[in-house]
């Protein structure tokens, strides 16, 4: 008969342990565990936001100086102090776009660079002469390359250049020529932010801008083998695709970075309407991802093995809040409206932000050999190479419950990334293991020990709990 201990932890983990000690099974004489082989982990990080421990967790379309208002309001100065606290507040250590230019808008990004310092957090500028090059309208030469890295290289939340979004196949060859440069001058201190286009099941998107397509895998393989990046980025929705095709992209991405020895990093959605043509739209709240959401949008990437996380948007562009009758919905994206208001998806990220910081020393280095699924969430990986297809891994025998396991491999020793599956309620996850085991575990930022061989976790909506088994 099962006996449920409880593990009690201030402010609340709600962590159980589940025990038969009386039909417990010995281990027999062949060992459960097999052997953990040397495996290398590829990461990338920045020293200014604490080196090759800290995961990269940023925002595209970071701070900058706004021009012109709305309905007679100035728009706020987004270079602010407050706004810069503000993000590190909520656990961001990167901006990877922000819409001015250098040297253009010069001064306003020499105070961003300056206050990002004082609160640790990485700046890739976008700097014209080097968008030019990226984009195939100037030349790649040292000469040019080197004179924007002088300009720049005094401050330590420089980390390198802005470069392109969702390029096509065309440019890649310009952006590898561009970033074998900067890695070389430089000496391998910057790199460059480029990020890859996504693939969905229902949408037709091209990958080339002449008449000749190519596949989605030959378009991610030429950037991961050709593009001479520190990681591979790409940009695909959850909550603007189903879920097999969400995880079908992210174990394309995840494939060929492994295969080039490079980490993958992943995008998060804040909000929805992403408004690049600019017209009035009518507001849809109910499209827009909520708390558990955005959270399982985190977690799910983590466990996939994610080395990165970036967060759509920061700040919010004036057309993405166009409204019908000349108004407007500063608070359908980002986590700051065009107005400056702080919109919902920056509690939320702030919240599971905290998780990470919590477990990203060891995520960074822990090798991510596949992921669990359970029984009833299979069909969203049919055919993924993601999946485990025995459910068992190492100590790991089953689990009950609605979950996606994360299985990594951690200075020989297993660690697991339990995520409640479920974005829109709580659930309670059993993980059989095949003996009793010390573990720790790590929830919403808190560590705590276990002992037990049947543990269970009671997870909220997308929530994601870290178990280290200990040596």
């Amino acid at each position: 008969m099962k006996k449920i201990i409880s593990i009690a932890l201030a402010l609340a983990l709600s962590i159980s342990s589940f025990s038969l000690a009386s039909c417990k099974k010995k281990p027999s004489s062949t060992d459960y565990e097999k052997e953990y082989p040397d495996r290398n982990v590829y990461t990338y990080s920045y020293d200014i936001i604490g080196g090759e421990s800290v995961m990269p967790v940023s925002v595209y379309y970071g701070p900058y100086t706004p021009n012109g208002s709305t309905n007679g309001n100035v728009m706020p100065d987004f270079t602010d102090e407050y706004y810069i606290k503000m993000l590190a507040d909520a656990g961001i250590k990167l901006y990877t776009y922000c819409p001015e230019s250098y040297p253009q808008a010069k001064e306003s990004i020499q105070k961003v660079l300056t206050l990002s310092e004082k609160y640790n957090i990485g700046y890739y500028v976008n700097a014209y002469n080097i968008t030019s090059m990226s984009h195939g309208m100037k030349e790649v030469t040292d000469e040019a390359v080197a004179e924007v890295i002088e300009d720049l290289s005094e401050y330590r939340s420089f980390v390198g250049f802005y470069s392109f979004d969702e390029p096509y196949y065309e440019y890649i060859e310009a952006i590898g020529k561009l970033n074998e440069t900067v890695d070389r001058l430089s000496e391998g201190k910057y790199s460059t932010y480029v990020n890859l286009l996504p693939e969905y099941e229902k949408m037709n998107i091209k990958y080339t801008a002449g008449t000749e397509d190519v596949s989605y895998e030959q378009y991610v393989n030429h950037f991961a083998t050709n593009g001479n990046s520190k990681y591979v980025s790409y940009d695909h929705y959850a909550f603007e695709s189903n879920n097999r095709s969400y995880f079908k992209n992210m174990e394309l991405v995840r494939r060929k970075a492994e295969e080039n020895q490079k980490p993958f990093w992943g995008f998060i959605q804040a909000g929805g309407q992403y408004n690049d043509a600019g017209v009035e739209l009518e507001s849809l709240p109910e499209a827009y991802p909520t708390e558990g959401q955005l959270i399982w949008n985190v977690n799910t990437t983590l466990a996939c093995g994610a080395k990165g996380m970036q967060y759509f948007l920061g700040f919010q562009p004036l057309l993405f809040a166009y409204a019908p009758n000349g108004t407007y919905d500063f608070t359908r994206n980002s986590f700051f409206g065009s107005v400056g208001n702080v919109n919902q998806w920056y509690y939320y990220a702030q919240k599971v932000n905290r998780q990470i910081d919590a477990i990203d020393e060891i995520l960074m280095k822990a090798y991510n050999v596949g992921v669990i699924a359970s029984d009833s969430i299979k069909s969203d990986f049919e055919g993924n190479t993601m999946l485990i297809e025995s459910g068992e891994f190492h100590q790991l025998k089953g689990i009950r419950g609605e979950a996606l396991i994360g299985c990594f491999e951690y200075q020989k020793r297993t660690v697991l990334y339990v995520v409640n599956y479920s974005h829109n309620k709580a659930n309670d996850v059993i993980l059989d293991l095949n003996d009793t085991h010390e573990m720790k575990i790590i929830q919403r930022g808190k560590t705590l020990t276990a002992n037990e061989q049947y543990l269970g976790i009671h997870l909220e909506a997308g929530e994601g709990v870290l178990v280290e088994f200990v040596k």
